[in-house]
């Protein structure tokens, strides 16, 4: 007998009944995407009797008894259904779990991030690929690993697109298969920004972070939220945004003038920062060199500097 407690034997045996009507493995995608159709319009229907169950309209006047077994028998509906179509596309019941741990942790950490008020605190925006994450050198690896191309880390190229176009792969296609792999769990603290951050925030700053990453690839979402939470990251809020100046004209902060810099090692978002007023620290890398000596942009080697001279660098007393 099957042990529903287990999610595996769950999975099993729900494929089981699947099978019964189809076989996955001659299944086209436009097969699957059909009954995908299919069980999510059931599943809608099974929503919709279990609510039933219940004083659904408040408006009238007599009262039903709620009636909790037809609540217990449509959400096994519901769980069925939903295992169903996690079975069609071939994701495992460990998957799932993994999936569900994340969402759990993201859940908590936007709850403790809205309640979270920055009063008149003043602000320092922080990027994190390769400012507060080592993003390229294990991007590096990760291209080596899978791919065989040998990265240099001096290359003025951030993806390395040079070295992907000797063997016919796009920079967008590898930063996908990266991002689907895991990767972003995988990356490097940098230490000493670190605790600059930590510095800063027992100093009264208010840290937020400001990311390119793509929000609307849920696997590289959920997983910013998974590392920050691993490695302890100190801050106040996160955003995602590819247009890191325009996002940052929409914050109260910015029109009350209490942003005091922003750390980022992009020359397009750095320079763009500098270009509207906003004093920019940039950690120096290959491919950020010509932006040294521009006005507003302080390009400095933060793996040379210990924390409290990045504190100084960012807080404008060095």
């Amino acid at each position: 007998m099957t042990d529903w407690n287990r999610l595996d034997e769950s999975f099993v045996r729900q494929k089981e009944y699947s099978d019964l009507f189809f076989n996955t493995e001659f299944l086209t995608v436009r097969e699957k995407e059909e009954i995908t159709k299919t069980f999510m319009l059931s599943l809608h229907a099974e929503a919709s009797d279990l609510v039933s169950a219940i004083n659904l309209k408040n408006h009238r006047r007599q009262e039903v008894q709620v009636d909790k077994s037809k609540i217990l028998y449509k959400s096994v509906d519901l769980f069925r259904y939903m295992i169903a179509t996690l079975n069609l596309w071939g994701l495992t019941s460990q998957e799932f779990a993994d999936a569900c741990n994340d969402k759990d942790l993201f859940l908590h950490c936007r709850h403790r991030l809205t309640g979270s008020a920055r009063g008149d605190r003043p602000v320092v925006i922080f990027d994190v690929d390769d400012v507060i994450a080592h993003f390229r050198d294990e991007f590096g690896s990760y291209l080596q690993n899978r791919y065989g191309i040998i990265s240099d880390p001096e290359d003025k190229q951030y993806y390395f697109s040079s070295e992907m176009a000797k063997i016919g792969l796009e920079s967008d296609s590898a930063f996908s298969s990266f991002i689907a792999d895991g990767g972003f769990k995988r990356l490097k603290v940098a230490d000493n920004v670190l605790v600059a951050m930590k510095e800063l925030r027992d100093r009264g700053i208010w840290i937020q972070l400001l990311t390119a990453r793509p929000q609307s690839n849920l696997k590289c979402y959920y997983d910013t939220f998974q590392w920050l939470e691993d490695n302890a990251v100190p801050y106040d809020a996160l955003a995602f945004s590819p247009e890191k100046y325009l996002w940052l004209t929409g914050q109260d902060f910015f029109s009350a003038k209490k942003l005091l810099c922003a750390v980022d090692d992009s020359s397009k978002h750095a320079s763009e920062y500098a270009k509207h007023g906003v004093r920019a620290i940039v950690p120096a890398m290959p491919y950020n060199s010509e932006i040294a000596g521009m006005p507003l942009i302080n390009r400095v080697s933060f793996q040379a500097l210990n924390p409290e001279a990045i504190v100084q660098f960012i807080l404008g007393e060095s």
